[in-house]
This record gives structure tokens, C-alpha cells and sequence, in this order.
């Protein structure tokens, strides 16, 4: 969550300022993201719809004014994937398929939960424009599905092989997330919540936080 802020400080060298004008920047990259998507997907007056929808969003708003939140980027990162699938779908270019797997694995590095967007871009692949359901005997498209596969799974293998040669676990990040969440836990149980009640917040919340940001591209629709 932090390389953004570090990096604007270290550029700019103010330690405020630097780090507000950088979360505007990315605020305004949301917005020009999903209007691209939206046009892609539907047309340029949905797209334009999405765009204010977004902008006034009290939500996008709060995360574009703090500066420790992965949000902003991450939320263009997933824009842009989502984009260059439905790029690749209409005019079958590799190099937007090779753009949308560098979106994902830009979007992991921020939060795992990227993964869950490849894959939607990889059911956006199978789907036939205009369709809902995907059509399973399209051959190219299964071909592609695979390759984008491959290349959203770049960033988690090397960071896993990482992790493997510092601590000889490929999983250390969520054991050891697992141990500090056991901390909350006496006897097995959540002394304020009920399993059920807690696992799923701990689940939802995050990907959660992110589908409120990208509600636009529903009213869009």
C-alpha cells in the first residue's frame, strides 16, 4: 500500500504534498479508466454517464484524499485489465491480451484479490459480444483464456518462489497472516463475533471496498 506514497515522496520531496498530488493523479486515472471501459463496452455517452457517476462517487472520493490507501491504483489496474480484454475480444490482438495479464499481475502486487478480476477477464474472453453465457466450443478464445492464465500467474509464482528462499514457505504471507489473526481468537472463537459472522467480513471486505469504487460500470450499464 505504501510503494505509491514512497515513491511520491521520493520524487517530490515533500512528504505531503508529493503524496496528495500523486492520490489526485490516481484518482483521476479511475476515472478516465472506466470511461475508456464503458466505451468500449457499451458506448461514448454510457462511458461519459460512468465517468461523473464515479467522479462523484463520496467513496472514490475519500480514497483519492488518503494516502496510504492501495485503492486508487488498484482500481485502474483492474480497469485497465477489464479493458484490454474486451479490446482483445473484439479485434483478437495479442498485445492487448499481453497488456491485460500485465494489468493483473500490476493489480496483484497491490491486493491478491486481482486474481478474482483475471479471471472475470478471462470469462469476458469466452463470452460472445452481446452474450451473457460463454460459448465453450470457441477454441481461439480457450487458447487465450490459458495464455492469460500464464501471465497472471507471473507475479504470485515469483513472489512465492520469493518467499520460498527467505523462509522456505511459498505461502509465508498467509500463514503468517493466519498466526496474527489467530491473536483475535481465545479457544477457537472470536470473543466479540461469531465464526461465520467474522470470516465472511474478513473474506468480503476488501474485494468488497473495491466493488463499491466500481458500482459506475453497473449504472453505466
Amino acid at each position: 500500500n505504501y510503494l505509491f506514497p514512497a515513491l511520491a515522496i521520493w520524487l517530490g520531496g515533500d512528504i505531503f504534498w508529493s503524496v496528495r498530488i500523486l492520490y489526485m493523479l490516481l484518482a483521476i486515472s479511475n476515472i478516465l479508466c472506466l470511461y475508456l471501459l464503458v466505451r468500449e463496452v457499451i458506448d461514448q455517452r454510457s462511458g461519459w454517464i460512468a465517468a461523473v457517476l464515479v467522479t462523484l462517487n463520496p467513496y472514490h472520493i475519500r480514497c483519492s484524499i488518503d494516502g496510504a490507501m492501495s485503492e486508487p491504483a488498484y482500481v485502474s489496474f483492474v480497469l485497465l485489465a477489464l479493458y484490454f480484454a474486451f479490446r482483445f475480444r473484439r479485434d483478437a490482438r495479442w498485445i492487448d491480451l499481453l497488456a491485460c495479464g500485465a494489468s493483473v499481475n500490476l493489480a496483484t502486487m497491490l491486493r491478491f484479490d486481482a486474481a478474482l478480476w483475471g479471471a472475470m477477464c478471462g470469462y469476458f474472453l469466452l463470452v460472445p459480444a452481446g452474450k451473457i453465457l460463454p460459448r465453450l466450443t470457441n477454441l481461439k478464445a480457450w487458447v487465450a483464456v490459458i495464455l492469460l492464465g500464464v501471465l497472471c500467474a507471473i507475479f504470485p509464482a515469483v513472489l512465492g518462489y520469493r518467499w520460498y528462499d527467505l523462509y522456505g514457505d511459498p505461502l509465508h504471507f498467509f500463514h503468517t497472516a493466519q498466526r496474527g489473526t489467530e491473536k483475535f481468537f481465545a479457544s477457537g472463537s472470536h470473543q466479540r463475533f461469531s465464526p461465520l459472522i467474522y470470516q465472511t467480513f474478513s473474506l468480503v471486505f476488501w474485494p468488497g471496498s473495491a466493488m463499491i469504487v466500481l458500482t459506475p460500470i453497473v449504472a453505466g450499464i
